[in-house]
C-alpha cells in the first residue's frame, strides 16, 4: 500500500473532521431539518422501513462492487488493490441469495409489521445533535462487533454449529463482496439478532438507527470485497485498531484467526490474532 495514498486518505479524513468541528451548529440544524422531514414521510414511519432500507443498501452497494470486479476498464485499474491473486468471479453468478433475502428476511417482517405495528410509537419528537449521532452509530458498531465476536467464535468452535450454521459462508476462500450475503438462514438470523441487540443496547435515536444501517452494510460489503484500498478504515485509522478486509480475507481463507469484523482488541486479547505458519504456508494470498 503506497504511503502517499494512505497519507492523503488520512489528510482527507482529518480535514473532514475539522470541518465538522467548525460547522457543528450548521450540521445540527441540517440534521434537525432532515429528521423533521423524515418524520413526516409515511415510509419512514412504516414498521418495515429499516429492513427495507437494509435491502436497498445491498441493492446499491453490491452492484458497485460488481463493477469493481467485472466491468472493464474499471476492474483492470483496481486489480492492483486486490488482496488475492485470483480471477475467479463465479461469486457473481445467480445463487438464490436475493430470493432468500426477500422470502426469508423481508416477507416475514412485513407480515409481522402488518399485524403488530410499533415503529410509529417509538419515533421521538426530539432531534439529535451531529456529534451525538456519530457517537451512537460508533457505539452501536462497537457493541455489534462484541456480540458478533462471541457468536462467531462459538459457531467456529462447535463443529455441529459450524457445519449447520456457518459452513455456507466459508465455502469459498477467494473473497468477493457478494459473499456478504452468502449465509445460511440460521447464520443470517444470528447476524441480524446481533445487530438488533446492539441497537437496543445503545437505545439509538431513530436517525442513528437509520445511519447505522447504511454504514454497517457498507462496511460489511467492504469487509468481504477482497480489496485493500488506502481509504478503508484499516488504513486510515492509525495504530492498527481496525480489522478490515485484510484480516477478514485471511479469516475466510484459513478459518483459524481474526473473528472480529471491525475492530481487533478482542482478537488480540484472546490470542486469535496469531496465524498458524504451517497452515498459512498451504495457501498464499
Amino acid at each position: 500500500m503506497p504511503l502517499s495514498a494512505v497519507s492523503a486518505s488520512r489528510l482527507a479524513f482529518v480535514s473532514t473532521l475539522t470541518l465538522a468541528v467548525l460547522y457543528t451548529d450548521q450540521l445540527d440544524a441540517f440534521i434537525s431539518s432532515v429528521y423533521a422531514y423524515l418524520k413526516s414521510c409515511w415510509w419512514f414511519r412504516h414498521d418495515t422501513f429499516e429492513p427495507a432500507l437494509s435491502l436497498a443498501c445491498f441493492a446499491v452497494y453490491l452492484p458497485l462492487w460488481y463493477c469493481a470486479d467485472c466491468v472493464a476498464p474499471l476492474s483492470a485499474y483496481l486489480k492492483s488493490y486486490r488482496i488475492q491473486n485470483s480471477e475467479d468471479m463465479s461469486h457473481w453468478k445467480p445463487q438464490g441469495h436475493i430470493s432468500q433475502e426477500f422470502f426469508v428476511y423481508l416477507l416475514p417482517l412485513v407480515f409481522m409489521d402488518v399485524f403488530y405495528p410499533r415503529r410509529g410509537e417509538k419515533l421521538l419528537d426530539t432531534t439529535i445533535s451531529f456529534w451525538w449521532l456519530m457517537a451512537e452509530v460508533f457505539a452501536t458498531l462497537v457493541v455489534y462487533d462484541l456480540y458478533f465476536f462471541a457468536s462467531h467464535v462459538l459457531i467456529h468452535r462447535v463443529p455441529w454449529l459450524f457445519k449447520h450454521v456457518h459452513a455456507k459462508h466459508h465455502r469459498r476462500t477467494v473473497m468477493r463482496a457478494r459473499e456478504t450475503v452468502a449465509l445460511s438462514i440460521p447464520d443470517q438470523a444470528l447476524d441480524v439478532l446481533c445487530s438488533i441487540a446492539a441497537l437496543n443496547t445503545i437505545k439509538c435515536h431513530p436517525l442513528s438507527r437509520t445511519l447505522y444501517d447504511i454504514v454497517i452494510i457498507a462496511m460489511l460489503c467492504e469487509l468481504h470485497s477482497g480489496y485493500d484500498f488506502p481509504w478503508m478504515p484499516q488504513n486510515v485509522v492509525p495504530f492498527g485498531v481496525m480489522a478490515g478486509s485484510r484480516r477478514h480475507t485471511h479469516h475466510h481463507q484459513y478459518g483459524t484467526a481474526y473473528y472480529q469484523k471491525f475492530f481487533v482488541y478482542l482478537d488480540n486479547a484472546c490470542g486469535y490474532d496469531r496465524v498458524n505458519p504451517s497452515l498459512a504456508a498451504k495457501k498464499l494470498l
